[in-house]
């Protein structure tokens, strides 16, 4: 995808005929740092929308500013335009790219979820929500406006740069920026403005003030020095699914690939003034919370999260590692279990759910536990079913949601090898991340699964260590 700023988008108004006062507003929007412009003419014939267009490219090459054509690819060929902006009933994306080449920018307008999926698929550059708002440079038998609502659900699913067009001034523009929209298309709050130059620079300032904040994760859980599981593992995840990860650590491990050889706790006085200064400065999305090895750390989270009403607190409830070594003094699990009413979702997997029922599981009754455990605690829960005994090839865990009472079984494919060490703790990181971006919580933990997935078949024939290896995170060769 091509590096291309579009946080501020000037759309030149075709309601300016006189070519002297176009060119004067047009070079104020430069001057005052426009990053990319789009010429947009319904009215002009071929002729003088070819002479305007080749003063529009003449200025925007003096200002070193992209420079887009609105609809009619043949001027954008004519005058080698940096790329066009396409609507729904216009030449064909991919008509578009052949003719014009894979360097050259296409951008496509949508109105609603049906295209953004569409354009997810498609080779444009960015996508246009339009209208965003009402606005009288649109004729009232257009699309419904979509407002910050709908912005927010078309973030949710596009892959691509979002530009908000229609309606856009000072007033909505923070707004607008706030809940992760790339940039703002322009066109009579600057062109029909006294003076263009300082509306402009007042666009960039509210932009540059209200700039979409990173979707961020905590996770608090333990270290592992080999790292292929706790915190490590969990910044891989947090990173690979595409937030922000923060770290407050509870504790350090002597581990490698074949086990764990010490654990050394961190004084409580200091996880507490980690989550002090975390939570104090960050807004988190969601939580994840790992190893917890002492009653004493327990309660402190809890009092913490609750202090700073953290949300989507996402609960791994480590107990006992892959290895078979345990990770949690047997006093804190009653504590544990107190934290677990705290949590938006736990994932225990068969062991650790055993502990939890005091009752064995296996592939038929994992169902009915899931629930149980849920009904116990009054949350969510995701029982991964990786380590009970399927004849079938196939792996599968069981979400059972417990605000509707649903129950869904993950199926996956099962892929033969020992390279599985933090699997656990990168499932409910992603889990976290997902839910940190705004999915709900069938889908946050699907995608997860799916990205858990991905990464033991990348990881499944790595080396790494004598031991149990790690998944590959990012996929690398």
């Amino acid at each position: 995808m091509k590096k291309i700023d579009y946080s501020l988008m000037f759309v030149t108004d075709d309601r300016i005929t006189d070519d002297r006062e176009f060119l004067t507003v047009l070079e104020s929007a430069l001057k005052g740092c426009v990053s990319i412009v789009q010429l947009r003419e319904k009215k002009l014939d071929a002729k003088p929308f070819y002479n305007r267009a080749i003063a529009v490219k003449d200025f925007c090459t003096k200002y070193n500013i992209p420079f887009i054509i609105n609809d009619r690819i043949d001027i954008a060929l004519a005058v080698n335009a940096d790329g066009v902006h396409l609507g729904q009933k216009d030449l064909p994306v991919s008509a578009a790219r052949a003719l014009l080449g894979s360097n050259k920018i296409i951008g496509l307008s949508v109105s609603n979820e049906e295209q953004a999926l569409e354009a997810n698929h498609l080779e444009v550059d960015y996508i246009g929500l339009s209208p965003i708002f009402s606005t009288n440079t649109k004729t009232k038998d257009l699309n419904v406006p979509l407002g910050i609502e709908g912005l927010k659900r078309l973030k949710l699913i596009s892959n691509k740069p979002i530009v908000c067009i229609g309606g856009v001034d000072e007033k909505n523009t923070a707004s607008i920026m706030q809940n992760g929209a790339d940039g703002i298309a322009v066109i009579s709050a600057i062109s029909q403005s006294n003076n263009p130059y300082q509306k402009t620079k007042i666009f960039k300032e509210i932009i540059k003030n209200n700039k979409k904040f990173y979707k961020s994760v905590l996770t608090i859980a333990g270290s592992d020095s080999g790292g292929c599981a706790g915190i490590q593992a969990d910044i891989k995840s947090i990173s690979a699914c595409g937030a922000y990860a923060a770290s407050v650590i509870t504790a350090t491990t002597a581990q490698n690939t074949q086990g764990i050889i010490d654990i050394h706790p961190i004084p409580v006085s200091h996880i507490e003034k980690q989550l002090d200064a975390v939570l104090s400065d960050i807004h988190f999305d969601s939580v994840k919370i790992g190893m917890l090895h002492s009653c004493e750390v327990i309660n402190m989270v809890s009092l913490k999260l609750s202090e700073y009403k953290a949300k989507n607190i996402v609960i791994d409830p480590v107990m006992v590692a892959t290895s078979g070594d345990k990770l949690i003094a047997d006093d804190a699990i009653n504590c544990l279990k107190k934290l677990l009413f705290q949590a938006f979702l736990i994932t225990p997997n068969s062991k650790e759910a055993e502990i939890l029922t005091g009752h064995a599981i296996d592939r038929h009754n994992a169902e009915a536990t899931a629930k149980e455990i849920g009904m116990q605690f009054k949350t969510s829960v995701l029982l991964k079913g990786g380590h009970l005994d399927n004849p079938t090839k196939d792996v599968f865990d069981v979400l059972y949601e417990y605000a509707t009472g649903k129950i869904f079984v993950i199926n996956k494919p099962r892929i033969n090898t020992n390279n599985t060490h933090g699997t656990g703790c990168s499932l409910s990181s992603a889990i976290a991340t997902f839910l940190s971006k705004g999915y709900d919580l069938e889908n946050a933990v699907k995608k997860a699964c799916e990205y858990i997935n991905t990464a033991i078949a990348h990881g499944k024939d790595k080396i790494l260590g004598k031991g149990n290896g790690p998944i590959n995170h990012f996929g690398l060769e």
